[in-house]
């Protein structure tokens, strides 16, 4: 939900040789609903090579919005850590709680627990801090307001290309019953249990790119 190109600075970094990977920074502010991103992210998409789409947390229903429209070049997407609704098992109308003063107050000891579990080291509690940061609160208060609103149901049913969702199987922001609930309405969809926490894409980049490269290659 930091919405950062920071946080997938060691995914990036431990690509594997002749990989190209692309990241997609969200900007601050408070137009940062899906819609809003929706323009941004299909500008970003490569028009003269094949591609996988990657969705981590609250971009999940986003890659599933940029497939429905079938762009030409997509080959797969993968959810990783995320959901195709509410991830909270909340009323909708409690979408107006949040508010930037709710992340202002929300110690950032506590997001960093929650995010990268009880073996963070130093250097990733910073990459979330700087993520944060950038980002601001007026932009983390809308993506949260988003993701209580949000459906995706429909579009993952109708997704054309493969679907591979990575769990994370320490995962305290998003629950395990996201991936099952995402495979019943895509049976073909495959789920990969990953080690580590919600962050595991970043504790843990040499096992994801195991994961995504079996998935891409087969």
């Amino acid at each position: 939900m930091e919405g950062s190109d920071i946080l997938f600075g060691p995914l990036k970094d431990a690509a594997p040789p002749g990989t190209e990977v692309i990241t997609i920074a969200y900007p601050p502010g408070p137009r940062n609903e899906y819609a809003d991103l929706l323009p941004m992210v299909r500008a970003h998409l490569p028009q003269d090579r094949s591609y996988y789409l990657l969705g981590w947390s609250f971009s999940g229903p986003m890659a599933l919005m940029v497939a429905a429209e079938r762009p030409p070049n997509l080959r797969g997407v993968i959810l990783a850590a995320s959901f195709v609704r509410r991830p909270v098992r909340l009323p909708s109308w409690m979408r107006r709680l949040a508010q930037p003063w709710l992340f202002k107050m929300y110690p950032m000891a506590f997001q960093v627990k929650a995010l990268l579990g009880g073996g963070a080291v130093r250097e990733m509690r910073h990459l979330v801090a700087r993520a944060h940061e950038q980002s601001g609160v007026e932009a983390l208060a809308c993506r949260a307001r988003a993701t209580m609103s949000v459906d995706a149901s429909a579009l993952l049913r109708g997704c054309h290309v493969p679907v591979m969702y990575l769990r994370a199987t320490e995962d305290r922001v998003i629950a395990a019953r996201h991936a099952d609930e995402a495979r019943r309405l895509l049976p073909r969809l495959q789920v990969v249990d990953m080690p580590g926490p919600h962050m595991a894409l970043v504790t843990d980049p040499a096992r994801s790119w195991a994961a995504l490269n079996a998935f891409m290659n087969r």
